[in-house]
């Protein structure tokens, strides 16, 4: 199977790295049909919904993976996340590095499988820096994070105000402080996305809203540096 580059369903979140950007993939991916960025992660959610009857079917197994993100962050006082490369075998790191092909040659059976369906949505993350690595997905949507300074303050990093925002959905950060605003954010982001959803995915917005403010400042040093 070869990777399809006109594929409709690969979402690309850029934004300066430690403006929020996986919190944001994680809130998305409560939709039953949006994939968290694990490999194995992935593949479990798309198995258990093949089972109606699982305990984690629909929203659940989404808001589950992001409230144990949240918890390891508690219990280890570490910031923890998702990366591109335990996904895909690749991410726009290794364009910049190694060339536009770097896909076609390490690109594992997963992310081939994933650009030639059409019922599971997909991300990468693109840095607020980064030359369009993705140049040649032509059918990718794009998030880009606005009114982030606030978190990259706390996190103690610097930030620009660089990022072109023509043409693209602009997620405006400033909704996490408020519950009602983050939800008709996520609605909006979902409408750009032309992801059919419905209210019940709001049940479970609040909690991990919550626990983003409690805990998105853990483990950074007064560097900004990830704590070892």
């Amino acid at each position: 199977m070869t990777i399809n580059f006109n594929c409709k369903n690969l979402i690309i979140i850029k934004y300066p790295i430690g403006a929020g950007g996986k919190f944001i993939s994680y809130m998305l991916g409560l939709h039953p049909f949006v994939l968290p960025q694990e490999r194995r992660l992935a593949q479990l959610k798309m198995k258990i919904n093949e089972n109606k009857n699982h305990p984690l079917y629909g929203h659940r197994i989404g808001y589950e993976i992001a409230r144990r993100i949240f918890a390891k962050k508690i219990q280890t006082n570490r910031h923890k996340e998702f990366g591109g490369i335990d996904f895909a075998n690749w991410n726009g790191d290794l364009v910049e590095q190694e060339g536009l092909d770097i896909d076609q040659r390490v690109a594992n059976d997963l992310w081939h499988e994933l650009t030639n369906q059409k019922k599971y949505y997909f991300f990468q993350l693109e840095r607020a820096e980064a030359k369009n690595p993705y140049q040649r997905y032509v059918n990718r949507k794009t998030i880009y994070l606005k009114n982030y300074q606030w978190i990259l303050q706390r996190r103690n990093r610097s930030f620009s105000d660089n990022m072109n925002l023509e043409d693209k959905f602009a997620f405006d950060m400033n909704s996490i402080k408020d519950c009602d605003s983050f939800k008709q954010e996520i609605s909006n982001c979902l409408v750009y996305l032309q992801i059919p959803f419905d209210d019940t995915l709001f049940d479970y917005t609040e909690n991990l809203r919550l626990n983003f403010l409690d805990t998105f400042d853990i483990g950074f040093d007064k560097k900004g540096e990830l704590l070892t």
